[in-house]
């Protein structure tokens, strides 16, 4: 009846065989939760590359129906400039603090 031993699926025992009647310690959930951070990078990356994405939904282009010459386009862009301006802003601060933390 050797084989895999009974409910032990942590990490490094899955490819190893014991012998029948060998006493196997398994380690504690707090000592494998602990040993590794890339599920908690993944989270934090999709948390702020959501919160970017959601940034872009508040700009606007102007209204078609406003603009019939070039002169009117560049009024338009230019009444998004404060916008534009928040947006970048709070894209590079998310974007510092999503690298170096």
């Amino acid at each position: 009846m050797g084989g895999w031993p009974h409910g032990c699926l942590a990490k490094g025992f899955a490819n190893q065989r014991y012998p029948e009647g060998s006493q196997i310690v398994r380690p504690s959930y707090n000592q494998i939760a602990g040993t590794s951070v890339e599920r908690l990078a993944a989270l934090s990356d999709g948390a702020f590359s959501i919160a970017m994405t959601l940034l872009v939904l508040d700009l606007r282009a102007p209204a078609v129906d406003a603009i019939k010459s070039e002169g009117d386009l560049w009024r338009g862009l230019t009444a998004l400039l404060p916008r534009l301006l928040v947006y970048v802003m709070s894209f590079l601060t998310l974007g510092i603090n999503g690298v170096f933390t």
